[in-house]
This record gives C-alpha cells, sequence and structure tokens, in this order.
C-alpha cells in the first residue's frame, strides 16, 4: 500500500511540474502575445485530462492551470491539482481533501490548534462526511431512477405485445362467425357462437391487461420523477454542508479541517454529477408511459371489434335455419 501511494505521490508530482512549465512556457514562447497551450506538444498523464490555461490578463505572467483525474477510474474521485504563476494552488486543488497521495502535505506540519479550533476541526470533519453520505444517497436515486425506466419500459413491451394477443382472439371470433354460417345443425351453430364469445371475452382481458400495463408504466414514470427530486435535494444537503465544512475551517488551523473542504467539494460534484442522467432517464420513463397508453388504447379497440364480432355470432346463432 505505501509503495502504491509512493507511485501515486510521484505522479502528481510530475503533472504539478509539468503545469508550472506550460505556464511559464506560455507566456515568454519567443516573445509571441498568441501563445496558448496548443502551442507545445503535450500529452496529459494517464488518467488525467487537461483544463484549459487561464491568463488575465494575457501578459502580465499570471496564469492556473488544472489537471483534473478522470473520476471513473480512481478511488478518490475527480480530484484536480492546480497550479497558478506562485506554484501549487491548495485552496484551488481538491487533492487538498486527500492527503496519502497528496505530495506537497508534509505530515505533523499543522499549526497547534486550541481546544476550540479542535472543536472546529471535527465539526468540519462531519460536514464532510455528511456531505459524501448525500453524494452517495444522491447516486443511489440516481440508479433507482434508471430502474424505474427499465420497469416503466417493460411495462410499455408488454402492453405492445397483448395488441396482438387481442387481434389474434379478435380473429378467431371472426372465424367462429364465418363457421356459424356453414354449421349444419343448430348444437354446432350455438357451439360456435358460445365459442365466439369467449374469443371476444380473451380479447377484453387483454385490452385490460395492457390498460393495467399502462398504470403502472405510469407509476414507475412518477417513480422516477420522485428520485429526481430526491436526488435535488441530496445536492442542496450536500452542498449546505459543504458550506459549513468551509465556516468551520475558517475558524481553524489544521490541515484536517482543509481536507474537509475539498472532500466535501469533491461529494458535491459527485452528487451534481449525477443529476443529468437521472433527469434524462426520468424524461424516458414519461415517453415510455406515453407509448404504454397508445398500446392499451390500441388493444381496447380490437377488444371492441371481437366484441362487436360475438354478438353477431349470437344473432347469427339465434337465426340459424331461418
Amino acid at each position: 500500500m505505501k509503495k502504491l501511494i509512493v507511485k501515486k505521490s510521484l505522479t502528481v508530482i510530475k503533472i504539478l511540474v509539468a503545469a508550472l512549465l506550460v505556464g511559464a512556457l506560455t507566456n515568454h514562447v519567443e516573445g509571441d502575445p498568441t501563445a496558448t497551450l496548443e502551442s507545445f506538444d503535450l500529452t496529459p498523464p494517464q488518467y488525467f485530462s487537461l483544463g484549459t490555461l487561464v491568463e488575465e490578463p494575457r501578459g502580465d505572467r499570471t496564469w492556473t492551470l488544472t489537471l483534473m483525474r478522470q473520476g471513473s477510474t480512481a478511488s478518490y474521485g475527480a480530484y484536480t491539482v492546480t497550479y497558478t504563476e506562485d506554484g501549487y494552488s491548495p485552496t484551488e486543488s481538491t487533492i487538498e481533501g486527500f492527503p496519502s497521495i497528496n505530495p506537497m502535505y508534509v505530515p505533523g506540519s499543522d499549526p497547534v490548534a486550541t481546544l476550540r479550533e479542535e472543536r472546529y476541526t471535527t465539526q468540519a470533519v462531519r460536514a464532510a462526511d455528511r456531505a459524501a453520505t448525500y453524494a452517495t444517497s444522491a447516486a443511489t436515486s440516481a440508479d433507482r431512477t434508471v430502474t424505474y425506466l427499465g420497469r416503466a419500459a417493460a411495462q410499455a413491451d408488454t402492453a405492445t405485445t397483448r395488441i396482438d394477443r387481442a387481434q389474434t382472439y379478435s380473429d378467431n371470433a371472426t372465424t367462429y362467425l364465418e363457421r356459424i354460417e356453414t354449421a349444419t345443425t343448430q348444437a354446432r351453430a350455438d357451439l360456435f357462437a358460445d365459442r365466439a364469445d369467449r374469443q371476444a371475452t380473451a380479447s377484453e382481458n387483454q385490452a385490460a391487461a395492457a390498460q393495467t400495463n399502462a398504470d403502472r408504466a405510469a407509476t414507475y414514470a412518477a417513480a422516477a420523477a420522485v428520485q429526481v427530486d430526491r436526488l435535488e435535494l441530496f445536492i442542496e444537503r450536500a452542498q449546505a454542508q459543504a458550506d459549513r465544512a468551509v465556516a468551520m475551517a475558517e475558524l481553524t488551523p489544521e490541515y484536517e479541517a482543509t481536507a474537509a473542504i475539498a472532500q466535501s467539494v469533491a461529494s458535491v460534484q459527485r452528487a451534481q454529477a449525477e443529476l443529468p442522467g437521472a433527469q434524462a432517464a426520468a424524461a424516458a420513463a414519461l415517453l415510455e408511459v406515453q407509448r404504454a397508453i397508445e398500446a392499451a388504447a390500441a388493444a381496447a379497440v380490437v377488444a371492441e371489434e371481437a366484441r362487436a364480432t360475438a354478438t353477431a355470432a349470437a344473432e347469427a346463432a339465434a337465426n340459424w335455419g331461418t
């Protein structure tokens, strides 16, 4: 584990040095005021994305450059490493929240804190932990939204299938109506009429079941919308805890409190990243509801046709031989 941490730390050091050189060279490359980050043939380190070089105003040698860890490949999330013309910027780097991989952190270098300041540090850490919990809850809500979308789609698929079944039963009813015309006895005519009635009933059952599927799809879509609302609430709560972590950290010099800020900010970002996907899933669920409703309506039309055929069959059997 120690070797892994050291390896990660060395990688981060290389990233910081690269960022520093890029920013300095951008301002001085052959006196070219139009020089940008693209002026250099640079390849971001593995698992990192390179941000935009910010110079404001251009030419006064002030700049900011940020590298972001690709969150999907890092157990620490999408933390950032930022450098300015003055060097490493701890206030703009969320890697501050992870001392074990931060090569700029020196263990035991924290200023001596009073008991009150220690309490503030504890509160900052707790706020960061709560922010992380809310971020996890946000991710859970996002997952549930996708699950409900899948269930709504399944109900819509089933409702669509029931149209074909209802049509099959309706066609069977028509077949029995035709057989009454060629029946050789009253008993057979009555038998065909009874079978036509059963087929019509089966078609009606399929239509009713399709409506049930549509209702269930609507229920799942509503549940998906609720999860989006919950996700937004978790984001708000995570942000509130991040704000609290900042407020507490401002009252204490301990590094742990500063780290809590970075951790809580990362948690808020993680929670916010879940929102677009959840919103898209909820919107897609509503489309599945519409598909299920249309299928139920189509099945109902087929069932009406089947019932009309069964009624005609009953009349034909009653008038058989006349």
